[in-house]
């Protein structure tokens, strides 16, 4: 599988040397790096479920 004309794992590792790079350009500890994805990963997930669409399934979801 291809992600941007790299491999997968290629693409993972130059995603993460990016990120690496703008932390420290920031000045932000790894904690403080983290803490902030967590902050965005949260704005994310809440956006999502206030637009999320009803979905028809063939068996309900079990465990939720």
């Amino acid at each position: 599988m291809k992600i941007d004309g790299l491999e997968w794992m290629d693409w993972l590792h130059t995603t993460r040397r990016e990120s690496e790079r703008e932390r420290k350009r920031l000045g932000l500890s790894r904690v403080e790096w983290l803490r902030r994805i967590e902050q965005e990963a949260d704005q994310i997930r809440s956006e999502l479920a206030a637009n999320a669409q009803p979905l028809a399934r063939d068996k309900p979801q079990s465990g939720r």
